[in-house]
């Protein structure tokens, strides 16, 4: 009866703590995604070759997000302003009061064409639930993985 709850124990924790790690996000803005995946999509490369550099607000104007690669390619997405009154409680340097999507983009400090710009959104907008549902089943095997880890090691106690 001892393994027993000991093992249930191990299984509560390891399924608390995968299902934490699964459903917690990078923190990472959606624009700021959004921005390294068109500059990964322009480039040719995987978005995780590329990486948030910093944000700046020009308020009421927009808010442009800035990306690198590692090979010292840069990507800068502009985000306009979007609300229809601006709340103090956000802040200077939050990007609730902008638009979802760039309006804007330029690449090594080229300006993207428009054209270019809006298909290559629509294609990022056309990947994301395939991404996410990646990312679904990868937490989902990482969790089973650990879970049947977590049995063998109950077992053998």
């Amino acid at each position: 009866m001892g393994i027993l709850k000991g093992s249930c124990r191990v299984l509560a924790v390891v399924g608390f703590a995968t299902a934490l790690q699964a459903c917690s996000g990078s923190g990472e803005d959606p624009r700021v995604s959004l921005c390294r995946d068109l500059a990964a999509e322009f480039s040719g490369s995987e978005s995780s070759n590329w990486s948030a550099e910093g944000n700046r607000f020009v308020r009421p104007e927009y808010a442009e997000v800035t990306v690198g690669s590692d090979s010292g390619e840069t990507a800068s997405c502009f985000y306009e302003f979007d609300a229809a009154e601006e709340l103090a409680a956000h802040g200077s340097e939050q990007f609730f009061d902008y638009s979802s999507l760039p309006y804007r983009m330029t690449y090594n400090g080229t300006d993207v064409a428009e054209q270019s710009l809006k298909a290559a959104v629509i294609v990022q907008q056309k990947a994301a639930p395939a991404e996410a549902l990646r990312q679904a089943k990868e937490a989902v095997e990482l969790a089973k993985q650990k879970i049947e880890k977590a049995v063998i090691e109950a077992r053998s106690e």
